[in-house]
């Protein structure tokens, strides 16, 4: 069985670290209701398949650097993510 490579360790970091922004994210637009049934079924694909994990995951990493508490960081993780 191969290793798990760097990137993919990295990833998963990354994955772990971004979840509960994620989830945030998700949850708020999932609320808002468009009233168009075909624009909001299409809404819901787009969130079932988006899983943008960088850049909250980074916000997380950052934030534990600094001796910060990274569930402090959830709004800040959820607010930017697109």
């Amino acid at each position: 069985m191969a290793s798990e490579s760097l990137a993919e360790k990295a990833l998963k970091i990354l994955s772990e670290k971004s979840e509960k922004a994620r989830v945030t994210v998700k949850q708020t637009i999932l609320q808002e209701k468009i009233g168009i049934k075909k624009t909001d079924e299409t809404i819901q694909q787009y969130l079932s398949r988006w899983n943008d994990t960088t850049r909250p995951g980074l916000l997380a990493l950052a934030c534990e650097a600094v001796g910060g508490n990274p569930e402090e960081a959830i709004p800040l993780q959820s607010r930017y993510i697109s």
